[in-house]
């Protein structure tokens, strides 16, 4: 700066003399400065730089052109002024070349391979392993870790990491309906718990009147209110009896339960068995066929059972004048675990064809119905069964599936005569192998409008 401050006053002061006296000296300090211009072009007065450029383009004395005069980006020391993060000639052009019409695009930018390394200092390596900013840093909780190295925290995205709330679902815990990752019913999906409206071409699981354990006692009845109630208002249900027929009870737990008196004991009912107890205000009593075990423990029954005013169970007395509810009921012991076991393995082992098991006989309250059901074992247990009454003209067909001892019904299985949405026939397999019956329960619309609300013990039979 301080030898072009010189160079700059001489030509001030001397401009007119160098009019007067000659070029010599004007050529000379002409080309220094247009050199300190290319170096630094706001160091040089404007009006000095053009009255050279004039009196060199003149004397067409103007010196050859040196890229490294006009091109700061092509010395050395490039790599540090910001004017040559660009094509040079489009950002700034150099002296003596025309500005290009419009600048190029920001995708066209002219590649400098030779000033990479020069670059590359403050510019982070996407490629570095030992950058921050490497995308493959091993530091990365979203990208895979090393399963065997133990100083690696564990993968969040990693669906075996008993932390990740994304991975498999513990199939021991119960789902919740509220937890937005339950895996939903795709039937319906805005409720997991909820099986939605039953297929009819789908066995329906659950059993109306409720399941029975293998090797328990359990019973069924019909409840007819004060003996004589239109169909309509007469249900069936189940029915518990105690082993020693001390006390009875018709639906246990539900809206109609009835519980006898305790402590009743054996008695007789017009010529049957019976285990009767009265208080002078109420009685009870069962009335029918009981089987009993070598213990004499009554492991099968069957009859009459009623609860209500003292001196219903009279012969001939008016129910209006002496209220009680009662009916018919069947009960017994289920078969045994074992035996319902040994039943599905020989079923599956006898060649595919099963093992079917054939029971028959009457139903309790429509006693000219006779019932034929087969019970079947095997890789798809089910059941089929046959009512059939020639003095009615009646006769219907149902079936369905055997879940453990007990057997309930499926609307598909039922005959065309049956209203089959509002009907249901449910059964207990009782026994052990030689020795087993089965007892059930019947539901029943028919198309012609009537009821049939009745049940059955039928005991085994040859095919």
């Amino acid at each position: 700066m301080k030898g072009l401050s010189i160079i700059a006053l001489l030509c001030l002061f001397l401009a007119p003399t160098v009019q007067a006296t000659g070029l010599a000296l004007n050529e000379r300090d002409c080309a220094e400065l247009l050199k300190q211009w290319a170096k630094d072009p706001e160091s040089v007065p404007a009006h000095l730089l053009e009255g050279c450029q004039e009196l060199l383009a003149a004397e067409d004395l103007q010196p050859a052109r040196d890229e490294s005069l006009f091109d700061p980006c092509s010395t050395p020391a490039a790599a540090n002024s910001v004017r040559c993060w660009g094509p040079w000639a489009a950002l700034r052009p150099a002296a003596g070349h025309d500005a290009p019409q419009s600048l190029l695009q920001h995708d066209e930018f002219q590649e400098r391979p030779e000033l990479a390394d020069a670059f590359s200092p403050g510019i982070p390596n996407p490629m570095d392993p030992a950058d921050p900013l490497d995308p493959v840093d091993p530091s990365d909780p979203l990208l895979p870790t090393d399963p065997t190295d133990p100083s690696v925290p564990s993968n969040p995205m990693d669906p075996t990491d008993p932390g990740d709330p994304i991975g498999p679902l513990d199939p021991t815990d119960p789902l919740d309906p509220t937890d937005p990752l339950t895996p939903t019913d795709p039937i319906d999906p805005m409720d997991p718990t909820d099986p939605g409206p039953q297929d009819p071409n789908i066995p329906d699981p659950t059993l109306p009147l409720g399941g029975c354990e293998a090797g328990a006692a359990c019973g069924f009845a019909v409840l007819d209110p004060d003996f004589c109630a239109p169909l309509e208002e007469q249900r069936v249900g189940r029915f518990q009896l105690e082993s020693d027929g001390s006390a009875f009870v018709f639906d246990q737990g539900g809206e109609d339960e009835i519980r006898s008196l305790s402590g009743m004991t054996a008695d007789s009912y017009q010529g049957q068995a019976a285990f009767h107890a009265g208080n002078g205000t109420v009685e009870s009593g069962v009335a029918g066929e009981f089987e009993t075990d070598a213990q004499g423990h009554i492991i099968l029954a069957s009859g009459l059972w009623g609860h209500g005013t003292q001196g219903f169970v009279e012969h001939g007395v008016s129910h209006i004048d002496r209220p009680a509810d009662g009916g018919e009921f069947v009960w017994g012991v289920a078969s045994s675990a074992s035996t319902l076991e040994s039943l599905r393995v020989d079923g599956i082992n006898n060649g595919g064809a099963g093992i079917s098991l054939h029971f028959a006989g009457s139903l309790a309250r429509n006693t000219d119905v006779n019932a034929n059901i087969t019970v079947s074992f095997g890789s798809n247990p089910n059941w089929s069964g046959h009512w059939e009454s020639g003095a009615r003209s009646l006769s219907f067909q149902a079936g369905g599936t055997v879940q453990g001892a007990d057997f309930i019904s499926t609307q598909e299985a039922f005959s065309s005569n049956i209203e089959a949405s509002q009907s249901f026939i449910q059964g207990t397999l009782l026994g052990e192998r030689g020795q087993q019956s089965v007892i059930h329960a019947l539901d029943l619309v028919l198309q012609d409008g009537t009821l049939i609300k009745d049940v059955g013990h039928l005991p085994q039979t040859a095919p």
